[in-house]
């Protein structure tokens, strides 16, 4: 009997110390259950605005993309119309410079024709009527 008092007071003081550490331990479970909860408000706090912020800046970016496009579309468009106005200037230079050759060969021939009247008209024999072809 001494014996099994001495067992149950052993019992009664091992359960004691383990309530003792259930205690303890429950407790500790609850600061970490409030540092988890403090740091889930703290993540939400700060995910929030830092994903807003990101939607901000992707959106940003898209429609800076958006404009860049537009803007190099926008300059292709001018550079095509340079191109073709460089196209017509160098027609134009070219048909000026066939026109200035032109009129300059028809002066010459106009001058050749001056200068034959001119030497047909001094030679004997020939007449203003002749030149001009009324007999």
């Amino acid at each position: 009997m001494a014996l099994a008092v001495v067992l149950s007071s052993v019992a009664v003081f091992l359960l004691a110390v383990s309530f003792i550490i259930l205690v303890a331990t429950i407790g500790k479970i609850g600061r970490l259950s409030e540092e988890i909860s403090r740091l889930s408000q703290s993540i939400r706090e700060e995910v929030a605005p830092t994903a807003h912020d990101v939607r901000s800046a992707v959106n940003d970016l898209g429609r800076l993309v958006s404009r860049a496009t537009e803007t190099v579309e926008r300059i292709d468009r001018v550079a095509k119309e340079v191109e073709r106005l460089l196209d017509v200037a160098y027609v134009a230079d070219v048909a000026e410079k066939v026109a200035k050759t032109s009129v300059s060969g028809l002066l010459s021939v106009y001058e050749g024709v001056k200068q034959g009247i001119k030497t047909l008209r001094g030679s004997k024999g020939i007449t203003n009527k002749e030149v001009s072809g009324n007999e």
